[in-house]
Parts: C-alpha cells; sequence; structure tokens
C-alpha cells in the first residue's frame, strides 16, 4: 500500500512539474517574440529583394553563416558555397533582388519551431528555399545560420514571364 502512495504521489509530482515547466516555455516565446522573429525574417528577404543593406544588417548576427550546395558544372560534383554577414550585406547593396517584381516575388514565412531563446524559419519565394535559424542575442533576434536552395532557372523564369493575376 505505501508503494501504491508513493508512486501516486511521484506521478502527481512529476504531472505538476510538466505542466509548469509547458506554460513557462509558451510564455517564454509569446506572441510578441513570434511577430519580433517574423520580422527579422521579413528584413532578411524584403531586406534583399529591395536592396536594403541597412534592413539586410539590422536582422543578422555578425558570425552569420549562410550555405547552399551546388554542382560545379565542370566537374558535375557538389560544392558547398559560404556567405558571412558582411558578405551577405555588400551582396544585398548590389540591388541583384530589385530585378524581381514584387508582384512575382510570392514570400511565404513559417516559423517552424521555437524554444526560449531559438527559432527555425522557412522563407519560400520565387527563387528559393531558405532555412533560418534565429537566436535571442543581446535581447534582440538575429539571423545566425542560414541553408538555402535556388530553385530551377526555368521554373523562375516561367514565373516571371506568366500575366499577373
Amino acid at each position: 500500500m505505501k508503494k501504491i502512495i508513493v508512486l501516486s504521489s511521484i506521478t502527481l509530482l512529476a504531472l505538476l512539474f510538466s505542466v509548469n515547466v509547458f506554460s513557462q516555455k509558451n510564455s517564454e516565446f509569446g506572441s510578441e517574440d513570434q511577430k519580433l522573429v517574423t520580422s527579422k525574417a521579413l528584413d532578411y528577404i524584403e531586406g534583399w529583394f529591395e536592396g536594403d543593406p541597412d534592413r539586410m544588417k539590422s536582422c543578422l548576427h555578425p558570425d552569420l553563416a549562410k550555405r547552399s550546395i551546388y554542382t560545379n558544372p565542370k566537374t558535375g560534383r557538389s560544392v558547398v558555397a559560404f556567405h558571412s554577414a558582411s558578405t551577405l550585406v555588400e551582396s544585398t547593396r548590389m540591388g541583384n533582388g530589385k530585378k524581381y517584381p514584387k508582384d512575382k516575388r510570392d514570400i511565404k514565412i513559417s516559423i517552424l519551431h521555437m524554444n526560449r531563446g531559438i527559432a527555425s524559419v522557412k522563407i519560400t519565394c520565387l527563387l528559393m528555399t531558405e532555412y533560418l535559424h534565429l537566436v535571442k542575442y543581446n535581447g534582440e533576434w538575429a539571423i545566425i545560420n542560414v541553408l538555402f536552395e535556388i530553385n530551377p532557372r526555368e521554373e523562375v523564369e516561367k514565373i516571371l514571364k506568366s500575366n499577373s493575376n
């Protein structure tokens, strides 16, 4: 009988503890943090399309690592392309994204997961799919990692040639 009481007490305590932990987690990244994470993702993708280096810089952690895999056409082998925060800001300054009309960009942002000081976000748009990792750094959300894949050129050109609805 004592074993049943002890086991019941332990189970009850574990249940109460888990409810408390989950309610703390939800309050730690409520709708305000979700809005801030979404805002940083928008600063990133819209900043690039608009050629706004200040907007791009405002959302990046200084140690950002942006990577993609592409196939070297001469060798047929996979290669990792790497961009730092400074190269990303400079490439944004070049304004290559400006040539894509706003009505064709088709930007979609999804928060995949958040946990206290980290978040994972997926961005899809006309040109690519990107996975962003954000951290809460000195009280601010910042993008620290990006992995992306460019959409096939034929698909992008087909969309660009289609009539706007």
